[in-house]
Order: structure tokens, then C-alpha cells, then sequence
């Protein structure tokens, strides 16, 4: 199963979502738009390691994390 860890997305994907029978169509087209949206589904054991990686503003995930911010909440669009 995967976790998508965060930022909740009113009417797409909540925060600490699991799936464990594949990825919703609606999440996987918004994932098309914004590459790194894809990026915060994480294996179960690994959730904790990118929450802290986003809590502290470090690594790979804290970028994907300002990503998707940008994109859904900001409006500035593209592919991120």
C-alpha cells in the first residue's frame, strides 16, 4: 500500500490517504498535470522519514511538497 502523506487537496486526496487497491483516476490525471503530485505517494514504512523531510524543509520530498502547493494552491499552474 501507499500513503499519500500531504498537503490535503479539497476534492482529490486528503492527507494520510491510503491505497491499497491502486490509484484513483481522478488522483492519477491531476498526477499528469503536476508530476510531483505522484511524488507524495510514499510506502507505508517511509512515511515518517518524508513527513520529517517536509517538516524540516529538507530533501527531495520537501520539494515536491512546495510543488504541489504552488500548482493547486497558488494557481501558477504548469507542469511541477
Amino acid at each position: 500500500p501507499l500513503m499519500y502523506i500531504e498537503p490535503t487537496i479539497p476534492g482529490l486526496v486528503a492527507t494520510a490517504t491510503v491505497f491499497n487497491n491502486g490509484i484513483p483516476e481522478t488522483f492519477t490525471a491531476k498526477a499528469q498535470e503536476c508530476l510531483s503530485l505522484s511524488e507524495l505517494l510514499v510506502p507505508i514504512d517511509k512515511v515518517a522519514e518524508k513527513t520529517r523531510e517536509i517538516q524540516k524543509g529538507i530533501g527531495a520530498t520537501s520539494v515536491f511538497y512546495q510543488r504541489v502547493c504552488a500548482y493547486f494552491f497558488e494557481k501558477q499552474g504548469g507542469k511541477n
